[in-house]
């Protein structure tokens, strides 16, 4: 009785991709068209998330309780 579930699903498998390799044959895949930004909107970019990142730090730090220097509070007690 498995094999015959194995081969149904393995059927409905590769009708499945072979439709879809179908479809994105015959263009039904769009893809966007490439564009490039310009420095400025670049900088722009790259402050806003210099921005962001600043402000999740300061919430970090605020959960934490500190600045988040990497410190443990476990007293290791034995050398490895």
């Amino acid at each position: 009785m498995s094999t015959i579930t194995n081969s149904k699903h393995k059927k409905i498998v590769a009708g499945f991709v072979g439709l879809v390799s179908a479809v994105v044959m015959m263009g039904g895949a769009v893809v966007a068209p490439a564009s490039a930004a310009t420095i400025d909107e670049l900088t722009a970019q790259i402050n806003s998330l210099l921005a962001t990142i600043a402000g999740l730090q300061t919430q970090l730090a605020g959960i934490t309780g500190g600045t988040g220097t990497g410190t443990c509070a476990y007293t290791f007690a034995t050398n490895l």
